[in-house]
């Protein structure tokens, strides 16, 4: 489903500023609704006014959120290397 930044929520914590995109969805009824995306980030991106495909559990577009493949593959990377290494310490192999 397309989706249009319209601007950033900006979070400041422990000094530091991260920044939300903020998405204007399509709703069910044929209008818009702003949503804030999950993920925080040290930089604004996307971009304002940028148009992308967002993703989110059919009938509930104020789900809606911004597909990060890679960071999600990174996340499972690193939690799947923790497995193996814990494993390998358990059995004494490693």
């Amino acid at each position: 489903m397309p989706a249009q930044i319209v601007r950033h929520q900006i979070t400041r914590r422990g000094g530091a500023t991260l920044y939300s995109a903020i998405l204007l969805v399509p709703d069910e009824r044929g209008g818009f609704i702003e949503v804030r995306d999950p993920l925080t980030t040290p930089f604004p991106t996307p971009v304002i006014g940028e148009r992308l495909t967002v993703v989110h559990p059919a009938g509930f577009p104020s789900l809606a959120r911004i597909p990060y493949p890679w960071f999600r593959g990174g996340v499972y990377a690193v939690l799947g290397y923790v497995l193996v290494a814990t494993v390998l310490e358990l059995t004494g192999l490693g």
